[in-house]
């Protein structure tokens, strides 16, 4: 049996034990561990706050975060090289500054409940591969995952604001997706340096990037937008249109090579996403032009259409058969001379522009 003592709990192991909290003397509590715990290794790290002892900083190889636990505090990992594991729950809601800083064992990690992530939290953590963010996450500060050199995808469902330097030289960064909605900012070469990074996936959000973003990723081939661009595209009324959007969206990934050589990706994407938007702004505007001028073509049709039918029934009355054949030719005259015929064909597919 091996114990230590963190933060006012006395915490032992034994592989025959079960599961007990006891209340020893004031501020003490004793925790035995359960030895069908899902750990294989029996010992196990409680963390309950505050920074573990540096005496226990070479030793720790698996911990787990106590249910009581909103905020892993600064420092409170730092240097623990041999972790390896962490249990996480989704009642956490930040990341302290230098939490996890040279973890260099450690593997893998999930932040489902996670809102903050603060400076340098998994700086170094050299063996770092999967890190699962959730949905609540906000804000990743500055040089949060600097140099996580086995960090290979990464995505995002959800975070406002990308700090600076936060990814910079993540060697085997070969994707990232980034959220749909609610980016705001991504700060100065937050994905600099990032030689393995192949694929980005981007909302088109207005000043979102910084200048050097993804500066010196020399890698880097292919830019795909998110964001229901392409139903956008796909919605436009005129052929012409849809060429040309495709064609833009496209030619991003053409111009890669040459802002690969010349160091300038994040300009090169900047411009590409400004220049984007103003085209799909441009075409909608146009499109609802036309949706409007087909509205008014729409009414005007039914309008003489009616017309004619009331003047018909009025002044024929007595001829119903020939009245009939007469309004028929009526009818499909109206609709050429009117414009209806454009009209029943084209407006439905303007209505499905979102």
């Amino acid at each position: 049996m091996s114990h230590h003592e963190v933060e006012g709990t006395l915490v032992l192991w034994s592989e025959d034990a079960i599961e007990t909290v006891y209340s020893i003397v004031e501020g003490l509590v004793l925790i035995i561990v359960m030895a069908d715990h899902p750990f294989d290794d029996s010992d196990v790290f409680v963390y309950t706050g505050g920074r573990v002892p540096q005496h226990l900083r070479k030793t720790i190889t698996r911990a787990r975060i106590d249910t009581s636990i909103e905020e892993i505090h600064a420092g409170a990992f730092m240097n623990c090289c041999k972790l390896r594991h962490i249990e996480m729950h989704r009642g956490i809601r930040n990341i302290g500054k230098r939490a996890f800083m040279r973890c260099n064992s450690l593997m893998e990690i999930q932040l489902q409940g996670v809102r903050i992530i603060d400076m340098e939290a998994f700086k170094l953590c050299d063996d770092l591969m999967d890190v699962k963010f959730g949905d609540e996450l906000e804000t990743i500060g500055k040089l949060a995952f600097h140099m996580c050199g086995s960090l290979r995808r990464l995505t995002l469902h959800t975070v406002s604001t990308i700090e600076l330097c936060a990814f910079t030289n993540c060697d085997q960064l070969r994707s990232i997706m980034l959220p749909v909605e609610g980016l705001v900012t991504i700060q100065g070469r937050a994905f600099a340096e990032c030689p393995s990074l192949r694929r980005i996936a981007i909302p088109l959000n207005e000043n979102m990037l910084a200048g050097t973003v993804f500066d010196d990723c020399d890698g880097l081939a292919k830019v795909v937008p998110v964001g229901g661009v392409d139903k956008t595209i796909s919605s436009l009324h005129l052929k012409s249109w849809r060429k040309e959007m495709k064609r833009e969206i496209k030619r991003i990934n053409r111009a890669l090579p040459t802002l690969n050589s010349e160091g300038i990706q994040t300009d090169g994407i900047q411009q590409w996403i400004e220049s984007v938007r103003r085209r799909i702004e441009h075409y909608k505007a146009e499109h609802y032009m036309l949706v409007r001028e087909a509205m008014t073509l729409l009414e005007l049709a039914l309008w003489k259409a009616e017309l004619e039918a009331n003047e018909g029934e009025d002044s024929q009355r007595g001829k119903a058969k020939k009245v009939k054949m007469d309004m028929e030719a009526v009818r499909r005259e109206l609709r050429v001379t009117s414009g209806a015929d454009i009209v029943v064909k084209n407006v439905l597919p303007f209505l499905k522009l979102e």
